[in-house]
Order: structure tokens, then C-alpha cells, then sequence
């Protein structure tokens, strides 16, 4: 969700295979609404990271607000959690590793990847 429109930010969203990209919204609060109604979500069930005090109204409503090392002061002052990362250098990844660690599943996923590397047994002797 965005106030700008950005075909950058179009590009990279469908390169992540993400489907719910919002652009040139004028109120967030209100856009989050919707995004949360049409998923019927309670904000509890939602993460969000904000840098802007056009953000702070979603902050002060979701379950887990976070923010990147570089937001301004009012939305660092409202957040659970503050990226080591700027906005565009590793904050949202940084978010999510955070968010699977919590519900158990990172070790799991770095598992699977490590396992992609293991050599392929032939089933030949």
C-alpha cells in the first residue's frame, strides 16, 4: 500500500508473485480497511511497516506496527519493532524473518534450502 504510484514497485511485486499491491491511495487507513475486510482479518492478525506519519493511523491499529531503521521520529516512537535496515536495503525481509521465527517456521524454511543443495541420490548403487 502506497500513496505513490510506482511502476518499480509494480515490477518488483510481480516478480515476488505478490497479488495485492494498492497505488495511489489516498487515505491508508481507509485502504486498509478494505484489505482487511475483504481477507476478514482482525488487526491482531496483521503486520504492517510504515516510515511516514501518513502511516500512523494503520500503525496504531494492526497487531505487530514496525518500522525501518530510517522512519521518522513519531512512527519509531509508535512501533513494536524497528528494523537495522533502511527502507529498500533489507527492512521488510528483516520484518518477515522476524515474523517466522516467532511462529517456528524459520528453521524449517533455511532446512529446505539446505537441502536443495544436498546431492541427488541416483538410486543406482
Amino acid at each position: 500500500m502506497s500513496a505513490r504510484q510506482s511502476p518499480t514497485t509494480s515490477q518488483r511485486a510481480a516478480q515476488l508473485g505478490i497479488t495485492l499491491v494498492h497505488q495511489g491511495v489516498n487515505s491508508k487507513i481507509d485502504t486498509y480497511d478494505q484489505i482487511v475486510g475483504d481477507m476478514v482479518l482482525t488487526d491482531d492478525e496483521v503486520a504492517y511497516m510504515g516510515d511516514d506519519i501518513v502511516d500512523l493511523a494503520v500503525l496504531g491499529r494492526v497487531g505487530l506496527a514496525a518500522a525501518p531503521a530510517d522512519a521518522t521520529a513519531e512512527v519509531l516512537a509508535r512501533v513494536d519493532f524497528v528494523s537495522t535496515h533502511r527502507g529498500g536495503e533489507g527492512a521488510v525481509r528483516d520484518l518477515i524473518e522476524v515474523i517466522l521465527r516467532a511462529q517456528g517456521l524459520w528453521e524449517s524454511i533455511v532446512a529446505a534450502y539446505n537441502a536443495e543443495g544436498l546431492p541427488r541420490k541416483s538410486g543406482k548403487p
